[in-house]
């Protein structure tokens, strides 16, 4: 069945403004953007303040040259000395104090002509601690649009991975109306935490907070980020992937509080405080998902939202001070019901939802003590090997597990795993520290075992973080079994390649936070990446791909929900053939705001991108495509309906945005 079917499948615009969520009811008051946790522990990072960089943490002296002399320090490190492997994690430090710049301090990638700098973090002891801070009235900042960090000498990227701010606050001084605070990009993965970026001048000059320029740019996972001044708060420009953002605060900007042109922008609670429009969506292929959300301040004139082209979706909006609550491409809307708003009709087959799966914020797991933590390294590895006659790096990693300690942290390596790893016991965090589990022998390349078992420990959370990607392609095993019935937390992660990714057989609540994971399937070994059988996930910037390049035949999709509950923020699904979700046996999956990419892969006239058998879902997205339909079918009901691709206005090339669709099952 088309898109353009009768209203029983797709909902009219009237039923779409009427639409009532039941989770607004359960709504958290706004928390501050910037939350008051432990700093994650940082081991094998380099310190600005050492020898031979020197920079000065007093704020008296200027310190651009001793910052950029550790950032290309960094960058030449990344060449692993015995391996030549390239793109190795490294973290900048910034010890707490303040730090004078007067110039822009660049990722300059050290691969020839190549500016894709990558896998770089900047951290600090917290936002107010450590501060970079640009010099007031600096001859560069005066003109233009010059950041004060900046991630990316070129234009695009699609390899900026794990590219980090975390715990900083940049503040561009007085008199620097041309100064961006933060130019930043991430491919894949990638994160921006607890900062703060500011304006110190008494009328906010500055021209953007945080600037999303490059081409290609996303995903990554901004959390907990305050915006104070400057003309526009945050801007994203280019077309392709997205970008998801949670516990923002936006205020005093003097043209927009954020401004979106061309990409799939997913938020979940924005607190913007401002008289200029708090979001500005400028282009016709721009998507905006907002929810839970608080826009104040206002004027009489002004819209809190301008959707000057593009698509929106709000949920649970509250707008107060503004004289209307969304210009809508030239149609004023006074104010928002309380629940789903779309600019668009919903497209739809079966009942549109009006009760929504409730959101659960991600547990904190507190970092412990040096009593508490066990540091595996070069030094123990070699000398459990030495001390146990035939022991592997598998076994030695397994006695670091058993050993009593809450928290596994990692020296920065790969560690060659010749078993699989069983987390058990005391073990409350389990930090790869951008290092790699690399399974080798038949065990693990051949007869398709987890490198990871997760089991119920004592604590209630169990958080797995860190894990940096090792392409072992073309091999049989996977990566994660979950056996808990207790919480498993995974962030800022990357899972490649094996055959697959996640089984789980325990049912305890799983948080996905910044992860990204590449499956590779064959002709004698094609399997789902994902599986959520009967548990309660919700994920933030949820980034699961398929290599399918050497099949001919597809059969099974890249995420899979069994009778679980799936609750997404934030997404890119992809690449090559689909279908990329699947919903089965009364699953549900709600995925709000996101980009579907479905590049290359072979035409199937059968092909969906979303299927559903007998469960519900509704989704949110945009798609990019490369100049051919590969998945003529938008999404598939059991009972035969469809939504058809050639139905959806296209943005790009064969793209297509479809702002709310959505498929159920009457029950």
């Amino acid at each position: 069945m088309k898109a353009n079917s009768p209203p029983s499948i797709i909902a009219t615009r009237t039923f779409k403004l009427m639409i009532a969520s039941a989770m607004l009811a359960t709504l958290h008051p706004l928390p501050s953007a910037i939350a008051q946790e432990e700093a994650l522990p940082q081991v094998d990072r380099i310190d600005v303040t050492a020898e031979p960089f020197n920079a000065d943490p007093t704020g008296q002296e200027d310190s651009t040259a001793a910052i950029q002399k550790a950032i290309d320090r960094a960058i030449q490190q990344q060449v692993e000395p015995e391996t030549g492997l390239t793109r190795t994690q490294q973290v900048l430090y910034f010890p707490e104090g303040s730090y004078l710049v007067s110039d822009t301090l660049t990722l300059r990638a050290d691969k020839g002509d190549d500016p894709r700098a990558s896998q770089i973090s900047f951290t600090g002891d917290g936002p107010g601690k450590s501060t970079i801070r640009l010099s007031d009235n600096s001859p560069n900042f005066q003109t233009g649009r010059v950041p004060v960090l900046v991630f990316l000498e070129g234009s695009r990227s699609n390899i900026a991975h794990q590219n980090e701010v975390m715990d900083l606050t940049i503040d561009v001084g007085t008199g620097n109306p041309g100064a961006v605070a933060l130019e930043y990009v991430a491919n894949n993965v990638g994160t921006i935490r607890r900062v703060v970026l500011k304006s110190s001048d008494p009328e906010g000059a500055g021209d953007t907070g945080l600037w999303l320029r490059p081409q290609l740019g996303g995903q990554a996972l901004i959390h907990h980020l305050e915006v104070h001044g400057f003309k526009i708060g945050i801007d994203i420009n280019h077309q392709v992937s997205a970008y998801t953002l949670e516990d923002i605060l936006l205020e005093n900007q003097s043209e927009a509080g954020l401004r979106n042109d061309r990409k799939a922008v997913a938020i979940h609670r924005l607190r913007s405080i401002n008289h200029v429009p708090a979001i500005i969506n400028n282009h016709a292929e721009g998507l905006v998902t907002v929810l839970s959300s608080e826009l104040s301040g206002g004027d009489v004139q002004t819209p809190a939202i301008d959707n000057r082209a593009g698509s929106l979706v709000l949920q649970g909006v509250k707008i107060e001070g503004y004289g209307m609550a969304v210009d809508n491409r030239g149609e004023i809307v006074t104010t928002l019901p309380e629940g789903l708003w779309s600019s668009d009709a919903p497209v739809g087959l079966g009942t549109m939802p009006t009760e929504f799966l409730p959101v659960r914020d991600t547990p904190e797991v507190p970092a412990a003590g040096d009593a508490d933590t066990f540091r595996v390294d070069t030094d123990y590895i070699n000398s459990y090997i030495e001390a146990n006659n035939g022991a592997n790096e598998a076994g030695a990693i397994q006695a670091a597990i058993d050993s009593g300690k809450t928290d596994i942290v990692f020296e920065r390596r790969r560690y060659e795993l010749g078993d699989s790893l069983i987390i058990r016991g005391n073990v409350r965090r389990f930090d790869l520290n951008y290092g790699a589990l690399s399974p080798t022998g038949g065990k693990m390349q051949r007869q398709g075992n987890p490198v990871l078992i997760i089991e119920d420990t004592v604590h209630p959370e169990l958080l797995i973080e860190r894990c940096a990607y090792n392409f072992s392609g073309g091999a049989h095993f996977y990566h994660i079994q979950n056996d808990r019935h207790k919480t498993l937390i995974i962030r800022d992660s990357m899972f490649a390649a094996g055959s697959h990714i996640y089984r789980n057989s325990g049912t305890g609540e799983l948080f996905l936070e910044n992860v990204f994971s590449i499956h590779r399937s064959n002709e004698s070994e094609d399997q789902p990446g994902w599986i959520f059988a009967n548990q309660n996930v919700w994920a933030r910037q949820y980034n699961p791909e398929r290599d399918t390049q050497n099949m001919q035949v597809i059969k099974t999709p890249h995420t899979v929900v069994d009778g679980g509950r799936l609750w997404v923020m934030g997404y890119k699904l992809g690449e090559y053939d689909g279908p990329y979700l699947q919903v089965t046996n009364g699953g549900v999956a709600e995925l709000w705001g996101g980009f579907v990419n479905t590049i290359g892969g072979e035409v199937n006239e059968q092909r969906a991108m979303f299927v559903n058998h007998g469960g519900s879902m509704i989704v949110s997205g945009v798609e990019r495509s490369t100049g051919t339909i590969n998945h003529p079918i938008v999404l598939k009901h059991a009972d035969g309906e469809q939504i058809l691709h050639v139905d959806f206005p296209y943005r790009r090339g064969d793209g297509i945005i479809f702002p709310l669709i959505f498929s159920s099952f009457s029950q």
